[in-house]
């Protein structure tokens, strides 16, 4: 898998996992959940891989926080493995569809991005 693209995957996992703790509190509602990842003898080549429709997802609930509170959301989450490496997939609805392409991305240069 080319470098830009496992960097991409990455920033996406980070992201979505920073969104659930910055905006939940606790998980109202909801009964304990699993997420169970599935092998693969290799890693999913995009967020647009087969592989990832064949997996059911999980729906994460949450409530959002400061400039969000009162506002209930879930993230859809499914996850792969193989022999040495995990993949994540979030999905969420985004009304503003705000997706900043190589938003932070680096240049090279120190203490800019």
């Amino acid at each position: 898998m080319p470098k830009p693209m496992k960097l991409g995957i990455l920033t996406c996992v980070l992201l979505g996992v920073l969104g659930l703790f910055l905006f939940s509190n606790n998980v109202t509602g909801a009964a304990k959940q699993t997420l169970t990842a599935v092998y693969s003898k290799a890693a999913p080549t995009g967020l647009d891989d087969a592989l990832w429709g064949k997996i059911k997802p999980i729906e994460v609930p949450f409530d959002g926080k400061e400039i969000f509170a009162g506002k209930k959301t879930a993230v859809n989450t499914k996850a792969v493995f193989t022999d040495n490496e995990i993949y994540f997939w979030f999905n969420w609805k985004d009304a503003t569809l705000s997706v900043t392409k190589e938003a932070w991305k680096f240049d090279g240069r120190p203490g800019r991005a």
